[in-house]
């Protein structure tokens, strides 16, 4: 058989996987061209993260389960003794659905962090952790209505 044909796509429209990955570059000018040196002048930057989603909309269904991850990155340049914060590789799984009921009301659920990750902050280095947050699942169910 031949490629997919116009039904074949069709029969798809409905759901689908998206997915998005970073790789940010920079660099530094000065006399220190170390790794952590360059890494000082990226706050808020993973050196890579990317998330992975898929989903299905139809006939007043929708499902979507969703990764995302995120290397170490730099948290703040200082964390008051003068040095910086990190906050450490994170990845966690996430679904939600929702059922419109009608035209002006729906139901919806969602779970967040189904991997039940810890979120670990840092000062400098791995031994002297500053936050460690155990979220753990989250359940939200609810109802929207327009009126």
């Amino acid at each position: 058989e031949g490629p997919l044909g116009p039904d074949d796509y069709k029969r798809m429209e409905d759901a689908g996987i998206t997915s998005t990955v970073s790789f940010p570059f920079a660099f530094t000018i000065g006399p220190d061209t170390s790794l952590d040196a360059k890494r000082a002048y990226l706050e808020g930057f993973a050196e890579n993260s990317y998330n992975l989603v898929g989903f299905y909309d139809k006939d007043g269904i929708g499902l979507r389960l969703a990764y995302n991850y995120r290397d170490e990155f730099l948290s703040s340049r200082s964390n008051g003794d003068g040095g910086p914060k990190y906050s450490d590789d994170y990845g966690q799984l996430d679904f939600s659905a929702s059922y419109d009921i009608n035209e002006s009301t729906s139901v919806m659920f969602e779970a967040t962090n189904l991997t039940d990750e810890t979120r670990v902050e840092y000062l400098g280095q791995r031994d002297r952790v500053s936050l460690v947050e155990l979220s753990g699942v989250r359940y939200n169910l609810g109802v929207r209505a327009s009126f």
